[in-house]
């Protein structure tokens, strides 16, 4: 009898402990779950926190230099975000020069599952710096080298000569460019089209030597087709042409095809093509997409760039 009681209750404590074990098991497993759930709501919130500061920071550039003006901005936009009242939210904007703005934000995560673990909340941190400055390089550029001085003598509003026609170059020089290859064809497909590569502040290129009146005349046709003048003419209107600025004098200090440094972009809007082969065109300041600078001379061709 002693012997058969003996295992009786060998068998319940394994059964005890057996039940114990399984507790144990379900409150890690339930721990692990609650833990698991809230990190992972702490990730939504951090990204989605991380969004809205680059959002705000984008937004807030786009008011820059006004330092006042991007603060506002950028604060709306984190608030709108936030449902418009700031609960749970602190922002600070600890660096807005004339080129530069920095918006850092913390937000209070109320955990759902960890409370059970004596876990209230946790706080998530982003942060995000926007540059505006010079575009330093782009793409889309017209075939067209304009020299630096025309800004100097405050003439560059216009219309003023982009390209000048026959009898009035510089040792068979009228300030056209050869973007991507020589000849009559390749200059037309790029007025016509915009040269399909890069170019950055700093590169050099030839020039294209000849009056190419003919193939001035046809690669902007199109272009010019666009019959909205200036005042009315929506964004993507073809007579809206981003154009290199190449070095002071360029055209006057070389002979026949020779390289010119380029030296920053600007935007005109074409105005009229001569039977000779002459360009006008009005300058027009904008924000655009492109490399960008926070150093190098303003030619009115800014953007803004994302850079934490």
């Amino acid at each position: 009898m002693d012997t058969l009681h003996r295992v009786k209750r060998a068998k319940s404590d394994e059964r005890g402990f057996a039940l114990l074990y399984v507790v144990l098991a379900m409150m890690v497993i339930m721990a692990s779950t609650a833990i698991a759930l809230d990190i992972g709501k702490m990730v939504h919130h951090k990204i989605e926190l991380g969004n809205w500061v680059d959002a705000a920071a984008l937004a807030g550039a786009l008011e820059l230099p006004d330092e006042g003006d991007a603060e506002t901005y950028a604060e709306e936009y984190l608030l709108v975000n936030n449902g418009g009242d700031g609960t749970g939210l602190e922002y600070e904007f600890p660096d807005t020069s004339s080129g530069r703005i920095r918006v850092t934000a913390t937000r209070q995560v109320p955990f759902s599952f960890a409370r059970v673990l004596g876990f209230e909340e946790s706080t998530v941190s982003a942060a995000a710096t926007v540059i505006r400055g010079v575009i330093s390089g782009l793409g889309g550029v017209i075939p067209i080298g304009v020299e630096d001085d025309i800004f100097l003598e405050g003439s560059a509003y216009g219309p003023i000569t982009l390209k000048v026609g026959g009898g009035e170059g510089s040792c068979g020089n009228y300030k056209a460019l050869a973007l991507g290859g020589t000849g009559a064809d390749v200059y037309e497909g790029n007025l016509h089209d915009g040269y399909d590569g890069v170019i950055r502040v700093g590169d050099t290129f030839d020039t294209e030597t000849g009056v190419m009146a003919g193939p001035t005349k046809s690669g902007l046709k199109d272009r010019l087709a666009c019959s909205h003048t200036l005042e009315d003419a929506p964004e993507d209107c073809p007579r809206f042409v981003y154009v290199p600025i190449v070095a002071e004098g360029s055209f006057g200090e070389i002979n026949g095809r020779d390289e010119v440094k380029i030296v920053g972009f600007a935007l005109f809007f074409l105005e009229s093509v001569s039977g000779q082969g002459v360009i006008e065109g009005t300058f027009v300041k904008k924000l655009t997409e492109g490399e960008v600078s926070s150093s190098g001379k303003n030619y009115g061709l800014e953007g803004i760039k994302l850079v934490e």
